[in-house]
């Protein structure tokens, strides 16, 4: 199983942050409303983007802040 690496950085004000969540494997970005959540939609959208199963995506996180 390929390892995907994946960049979360924290973007939004304080009454509205978000995780964007960047896979340059891919040139895919999405977002989550949790830190927890990242992992679950980098696999998510690589699986999309590939045409894979999100259970067969592995992910390595790096948080930048």
């Amino acid at each position: 199983m390929k390892q995907y690496h994946v960049t979360v950085t924290h973007e939004g004000r304080w009454w509205r942050k978000w995780w964007m969540v960047h896979v340059p494997d891919v040139d895919g970005l999405t977002q989550a409303r949790r830190l927890s959540d990242a992992p679950r939609m980098a696999r998510e959208a690589i699986a999309a983007a590939l045409d894979l199963n999100p259970d067969d995506v592995s992910v390595d996180i790096h948080v930048e802040s």
